[in-house]
């Protein structure tokens, strides 16, 4: 019969001394042989056993021979494509296991048969992975550190402004007296909230996340005042080759959807003022 050949086959050697590698290699290639016209016990009735076949395997795995060893790793493999549960015969799949450079082999074969990635490929890509996200976040505060500086210079700018107004508006005073402290670096000069607890740092995180007078522009990411959307789409953005000025709202527009914004109620002509956070028209005589 012919289920007694895997039996014979894989039958343990019973020398005390290790058994040389011609015989102990020429016995694994014919159990492989024989597993493929034979199969394995989950699939045929005559096929090799699981239990059998790693008993004869195990100890191939510690012979002196690298042949050896190798041959048997082969035929594991072979086992385990046919879904034979040779797992539960090795030891754990753990870090501790993957020290030995067989097992890590075996285990990184069974991956590759699987079609997972091997440990080595794991851990490159994580290592890429973390890399990728570092300079992301580098770039990001690179970018962050890049808008805070022009904020910081549109608030210099614009607080030059309000005090050049204050300063015409005002009678002339004793130069000569020293003037009293303001609370203009307590005061975000874009939208005019006022908290004691602002200082450079906390001003440029308002400016960044909730000033509603700035934005960051949707195309180049830049913080923006929202009064200077338009101007900054058509002179500064980016992507300013993309947008045109509306000949009606004069508000920037994109040049593939100009034809559908002149149509829309959202684009009257211009009358009197709009609104730079709403874009609504507003009357000439209204606040």
């Amino acid at each position: 019969s012919l289920g007694v050949i895997p039996e014979l086959v894989t039958h343990p050697f019973k020398t005390k001394q290790q058994t040389t590698a011609r015989l102990y290699t020429g016995r694994i290639e014919l159990i492989e042989k024989l597993l493929a016209v034979l199969g394995h016990e989950e699939t045929t009735t005559n096929g090799f056993s699981t239990a059998s076949t790693m008993k004869f395997l195990l100890p191939a795995l510690d012979h002196a021979s690298g042949g050896v060893r190798d041959a048997a790793v082969k035929l594991i493999f072979e086992l385990y494509k046919l879904k034979a549960p040779v797992k539960g015969f090795l030891p754990a799949d753990e870090p501790t296991t993957r020290k030995n450079p067989l097992y890590r082999s075996i285990f990184d074969g069974f991956d590759k048969i699987d079609g997972k990635p091997t440990e080595a490929e794991r851990k490159a890509k994580a290592k890429s992975d973390r890399e990728a996200a570092e300079k992301s976040k580098q770039t990001e505060i690179d970018e962050l550190h890049a808008h805070l500086q022009a904020l910081r210079e549109m608030a210099a700018k614009q607080g030059d402004v309000e005090t050049d107004k204050a300063s015409k508006d005002q009678p002339a005073v004793d130069t000569s007296a020293k003037p009293e402290p303001t609370a203009v670096d307590r005061m975000c000069i874009f939208c005019g909230t006022k908290d004691e607890t602002f200082t450079e740092e906390v001003l440029d995180t308002h400016y960044w996340k909730s000033c509603p007078m700035l934005k960051r522009c949707s195309k180049c990411s830049q913080v923006i005042e929202i009064a200077r959307q338009s101007q900054h789409l058509l002179e500064e953005c980016d992507s300013k080759s993309s947008f045109v000025s509306c000949p009606k709202c004069k508000e920037a527009v994109t040049k593939i959807e100009l034809t559908n914004h002149t149509h829309d109620k959202i684009c009257p002509k211009k009358s009197g003022n709009r609104c730079p956070l709403c874009r609504k028209a507003v009357g000439t005589n209204e606040e």
